[in-house]
């Protein structure tokens, strides 16, 4: 006698069965992936959020800190410069005065020019050209007629900071310094230098800044990036 198979068991509603079971296995496996690849996206963007925010942050305090370092150094060669006025004053300056004084301040250089605008003393072996006395004469002249009592100059290609004050004989004295010690404090202490750290740490593939022109500051590993306008992700 033929043995009659339970219609639980039949081939047919076991493959049904198993397709269903794939399926929903299937289902369950690409919203787990679509839950965590959004969840990941959601947490790169509240980083992100906090990153520029930090940035924002370190990027005003570097600001303050470079501004209250140009004041610093401003006053200090401006207070070099008085004192120096006052020496002159009383006759005591001299080449190797100034020599010494340049040595031991940390100056690049001091001039000391007479009313016509000639030098009268250098702390410079080196005496300057006519085309720089030329220079100075004309950028000077508001301390030279006296419309100014201190002049403050930024020679960004030469990385001098220069500052003039003026003598009792209606001269001036200029003083010197390099500004290259605050170039290289600016690159160690900015905000370029958290963007380096944040791009060194493992599992970062590179950090950059950027707003519609193109890159401002990237790590290391930073390449060519498209433009934001251009990037559907961005």
């Amino acid at each position: 006698m033929a043995r009659i198979l339970s219609p639980t068991f039949r081939p047919g509603y076991l493959a049904a069965l198993a397709g269903v079971l794939i399926a929903a296995l299937g289902g369950f496996a690409w919203y787990e992936l679509h839950t965590s690849r959004q969840n990941t996206l959601e947490t790169l963007e509240h980083s992100s959020a906090a990153l520029v925010q930090a940035m924002a942050r370190a990027g005003e305090n570097a600001l303050r800190a470079e501004e209250e370092l140009d004041r610093l150094v401003q006053e200090h060669l401006l207070s070099s410069a008085r004192s120096l006025a006052r020496m002159q004053a009383g006759h005591i300056l001299g080449d190797s005065v100034l020599a010494e004084v340049a040595g031991e301040q940390g100056l690049a250089r001091i001039e000391v020019f007479d009313a016509r605008g000639y030098p009268l003393y250098s702390s410079d072996p080196l005496p300057m050209d006519r085309f720089e006395l030329d220079w100075w004469w004309e950028e000077l002249a508001e301390v030279y007629e006296g419309a100014s009592s201190e002049h403050l100059v930024v020679l960004e290609a030469a990385e001098l900071y220069a500052v003039a004050a003026p003598t009792a004989e209606g001269g001036a004295i200029l003083v010197q310094a390099s500004a290259q010690y605050l170039h290289e404090l600016r690159r160690a202490a900015g905000i370029g230098r958290l963007i380096r750290e944040i791009g060194a740490n493992q599992g970062v593939v590179f950090t950059a800044l950027q707003d519609s022109a193109g890159i401002l500051l990237g790590s290391s590993g930073v390449g060519q990036l498209g433009t934001i306008a251009g990037d559907v992700f961005l």
